[in-house]
């Protein structure tokens, strides 16, 4: 294996192992036979850091039963080239799966979603004339962590599509089917009749805001590592539009079981930038007041050396 395909399965592994610290994460690397000499203290940076040291070590084959035992079938995405790679610095990578019929109107979803953290891979608008576009089609699809098909009448008439659905489907990542049309019915879509429904209803607006909002919502549930759905959230509160939204995000990053420093920065960042943020309310309770809360819990605490006779060197 090419190492940059070994760091997605250990990043994606190491998240996995980080909620089990407390319970049977060292049992699980002892079976998987990494080498646990060192120690780590409560803090999540020294876990990582000892759980880093661990599972970088590993053989290819090891490495590979590891992530596979600790995250099934959903793969972690392959690293793709500079030259191949369509998608930008936001978490989430979306795969929107399309006909021609439907470009104008996910080319607006897109950039909807980008409010909510995801990156969504467009055919047509990100590929440029002078890259070999089936290769770029390629590598959206092997680097995705979910996909969306934009269903209508004609959708299975498409080879690409199908190839493209089939393709998500083969990797175990998360799909969704989404349609535009109260009378479009569902058909004989194969494996798709199983993977959540998105139903958009046309006398409502054209739907992008509703549609982003559904996929963000399907892509915190079953996006993995769980790391990328916490960035995800904190890029989501940047930009939130609303009170409304603001409260239905923290909901979700309420429920995060642990937090990074750099998503922890963005979320201090959105109550410090974003007056939809700042001027929330919870309940009865401020949200700048939850924040802090958060802060203090998952924030490193700094060493004092003031204390003690120890010095620090």
């Amino acid at each position: 294996m090419k190492p940059g395909e070994r760091i997605p399965l250990i990043k994606a592994s190491i998240d996995a192992l980080l909620p089990r610290m407390d319970d049977d994460a060292t049992l699980v690397l002892n079976q998987f036979g990494a080498q646990l000499d060192g120690s780590y203290g409560r803090d999540t940076d020294s876990r990582r850091s000892f759980l880093t040291w661990a599972v970088q070590e590993l053989s290819d084959e090891t490495l590979l039963g590891l992530h596979d035992y600790l995250v099934g079938d959903e793969q972690a995405p392959v690293s793709v080239s500079a030259d191949d790679d369509p998608w930008t610095d936001l978490p989430i990578r979306v795969f929107l799966s399309h006909k021609w019929e439907d470009a104008e109107w996910v080319s607006s979803l897109r950039s909807v979603l980008a409010k909510y953290g995801i990156t969504a891979f467009v055919a047509h608008k990100d590929i440029t004339p002078s890259k070999q576009w089936r290769e770029v089609i390629k590598a959206g699809l092997r680097s995705c962590h979910m996909m969306v098909a934009v269903l209508h009448d004609d959708f299975h008439k498409s080879q690409w599509c199908d190839q493209e659905v089939g393709w998500a489907l083969g990797r175990g990542i998360p799909i969704a089917t989404l349609r535009r049309s109260l009378e479009f019915e569902r058909g004989t879509d194969g494996f798709l009749e199983e993977v959540q429904d998105i139903q958009l209803d046309p006398s409502r607006g054209t739907g992008e805001w509703r549609a982003a909002q559904e996929i963000f919502r399907a892509a915190i549930r079953s996006v993995k590592p769980p790391e990328l759905v916490r960035r995800a959230l904190a890029e989501a509160l940047v930009a939130s539009p609303s009170w409304e939204n603001t409260r239905n995000l923290w909901s979700a990053i309420a429920r995060q079981d642990q937090w990074e420093q750099a998503s922890l920065d963005r979320i201090k960042f959105a109550v410090q930038t974003n007056r939809q943020v700042y001027d929330a309310m919870v309940g009865e309770r401020q949200l700048t007041a939850l924040v802090d809360e958060l802060v203090q819990q998952y924030e490193p605490k700094p060493i004092d050396w003031s204390t003690g006779d120890e010095t620090p060197f």
